[in-house]
């Protein structure tokens, strides 16, 4: 995910802490800065912890901790940011689809690049956080707010 320009790395740490509290300190914060925008990913520092995502596969109980935080981590981060600095804007990770028929020749990029697209979301004060999404299959389906252990939140 990144931010927009009027975001600091010190509103987005205090916005850590505040979640930090809810999660019992077990979130991290990855940053990185490209052109003024931060990049950042959220982490957990235990996957037995609160707000570790739990792949669960065919919506089976259980399943696969990784250190990925939830997505109950996510908008309570959003919120945090937001309360912080009203102006914030989030654009979350989004996925390249493009028409191709491989990336084997020079062609094939150029119609790469011509062709894509970009799928996201822009959350800011107007909205656009806590909007659940299926990260499961067409046969499987999973929500993103079902894989993790955070029901009782």
């Amino acid at each position: 995910m990144k931010t927009s320009n009027n975001v600091t790395r010190e509103q987005m740490e205090q916005a850590l802490r505040i979640v930090n509290k809810r999660f019992n300190g077990n979130i991290e914060f990855h940053p990185s800065s490209e052109l003024g925008k931060h990049h950042f990913r959220l982490t957990v520092k235990d996957t037995k912890g609160p707000g570790a995502k739990v792949r669960k596969a065919n919506g089976f109980q259980g399943g696969r901790r990784i250190k990925a935080a939830c997505w109950h981590v996510h908008g309570f981060f959003f919120e945090a940011l937001l309360s912080v600095n009203i102006d914030a804007r989030v654009f979350t990770s989004s996925r390249l689809s493009y028409k191709g028929k491989g990336l084997n020749r020079k062609e094939d990029k150029r119609e790469m690049l011509m062709y894509r697209h970009r799928e996201g979301t822009v959350i800011d004060r107007n909205g656009g956080n806590w909007i659940d999404r299926n990260v499961g299959s067409f046969m499987y389906p999973a929500f993103a707010s079902s894989q993790c252990e955070c029901q009782s939140l």
